[in-house]
């Protein structure tokens, strides 16, 4: 082999070109893209049709929705709400119909209450559920304003919104407006405030709130908690509404569930009784091999039938912490059955469609770790 072949050989090895390139189905000519050798299938949908489809079925199953601000280390509860049906034909029932505008989506107030408040000051929202085997995240913003909702929950007869802020009058020598009282005759206008000269030939404007800087100012700039039109007050009555709207999105990420990496070990001094539920409703009990917030590795009896991969199951954890008997059910799908050590076990991914399950998981983990290290310390 002549040294230009082998150069040839050794630079195309180093650039990759001696990879297989996939074709796309049906493609038959045309310029060919290296396919990206991962095992990620996260994906991005835009697809206006799937997104309504997706929220509509989030929405009628009364699924659990995570809504997080910024840095999402903190997680709220809320849900996506029907809304009541309108126009001509409608039955004025509630429904996911509105989607189909793909307008805004009505969710309700994030628990614990501060997530409301958050929600309120009109951070960008991260909203993520569980759909189609996927976990769902898109970035949403409140659609209506704080003054309109405040306005909306408590609107007092006879009193502006934001009661308490001074009404400008007209300048001297011009003419009232219609159905306005005139100016009394006589009356002198109000001193210029100190250090504030008027413009010339401008006439002070009374009645103007102080200038930013000044004495007055600060003296004015405090407004006690619960005076009609305060900041607190806005906010505590936009807080009662039983629902927000939000923006519709554009485009949701998708990745899809895989077993959370913090596996427990099992050990049989954690004492924990598995249960699984096939589609067809016939429950066994099984070995615990290994559990984490994401999935559970069980061993199958032998005298069982193996379950087939993508599978609907329930799980069902019961055990003992502190005298206290605790249970655990979760929903999960059965991702692949293989052998270990010549027994036969399979592998569950939880749903995760509800915070608290995912919270009692989490307690379990914990357990079972703390168990099997406690038992290894006394070995």
């Amino acid at each position: 082999m002549s040294t230009w072949k082998k150069l040839t050989q050794a630079v195309s090895q180093l650039s990759g070109a001696n990879k297989v390139i996939k074709r796309p189905p049906g493609s038959t000519s045309g310029p060919i893209d290296p396919i990206k050798e991962t095992d990620d299938n996260d994906s991005i949908l835009i697809n206006e049709a799937r997104i309504v489809e997706m929220l509509m079925h989030t929405v009628d199953s009364n699924t659990e929705v995570l809504i997080s601000f910024g840095s999402k280390v903190i997680a709220y509860k809320t849900h996506l709400l029907p809304e009541k049906e309108t126009g001509p034909g409608a039955s004025g029932e509630p429904s996911s119909e509105y989607l189909r505008d793909r307008a805004y989506i009505v969710i309700s107030p994030p628990d614990p209450p501060d997530g409301t408040t958050k929600l309120l000051n009109s951070q960008l929202a991260t909203i993520s559920f569980v759909y189609g085997g996927k976990f769902n995240e898109f970035e949403s913003r409140l659609m209506e304003d704080i003054l309109q909702l405040s306005a909306s929950t408590a609107q007092r007869p006879g009193m502006p919104l934001r009661a308490g802020m001074p009404v400008v009058p007209p300048r001297p020598g011009m003419p009232p407006m219609p159905g306005m009282p005139p100016r009394p005759a006589g009356m002198p206008p109000m001193p210029p405030r100190p250090g504030a000269a008027p413009r010339p030939g401008l006439p002070p404007m009374p009645g103007l709130p102080p200038m930013p800087g000044t004495a007055d100012a600060a003296a004015k700039s405090d407004v006690p908690p619960g005076t009609p039109g305060s900041a607190e007050e806005i906010m505590d009555r936009a807080a009662e509404k039983n629902s927000f709207k939000i923006s519709f999105p554009d485009k949701v990420f998708r990745k899809p569930q895989r077993r959370s990496t913090a596996r427990a070990k099992y050990s049989e001094e954690a004492r924990v009784a598995l249960s699984i539920t096939r589609e067809a409703g016939l429950t066994f009990f099984a070995r615990i091999v290994d559990v984490s917030t994401g999935g559970i590795c069980f061993q199958l009896p032998e005298d069982e039938a193996p379950i087939s991969e993508g599978s609907e199951v329930i799980v069902t954890f019961h055990y003992w912490q502190e005298e206290e008997e605790l249970q655990v059910t979760e929903k999960g799908t059965l991702l692949k059955m293989g052998n270990r050590q010549g027994k036969t076990v399979g592998q569950v991914v939880f749903s995760n469609e509800s915070y608290e399950v995912i919270r009692e998981i989490g307690e379990l983990v914990a357990y079972v770790e703390r168990v099997r290290l406690q038992a290894r310390g006394k070995r």
